[in-house]
């Protein structure tokens, strides 16, 4: 899933399918194009993942919980000495 059109860029330069959200700031024309599934809620992407033939998705969240349950937790520099 992408938001830019950078980011829906790469995933093509890549050879993967991508989701391109048009609900923030990029508009939906300038994510659109080959493999890519244009979307502007993300209340419909489990369904969107399901109609696709070959997307899988292990231990989906459901979409309510998905602020609830991530959280991220700044990583720290383990402070061993080497040599």
């Amino acid at each position: 899933v992408e938001d830019s059109h950078y980011g829906v860029q790469a995933a093509r330069a890549a050879g993967m399918r991508c989701f391109g959200y048009a609900g923030g700031l990029t508009p939906a024309h300038r994510l659109e194009g080959p493999d890519t599934v244009v979307f502007d809620d993300m209340r419909k992407l489990p369904a969107l993942l399901d109609a696709v033939p070959g997307a899988e998705v292990v231990d989906r969240l459901p979409v309510d919980q998905l602020s609830k349950d991530i959280s991220c937790t700044p990583q720290t520099a383990s402070s061993g000495s080497a040599g």
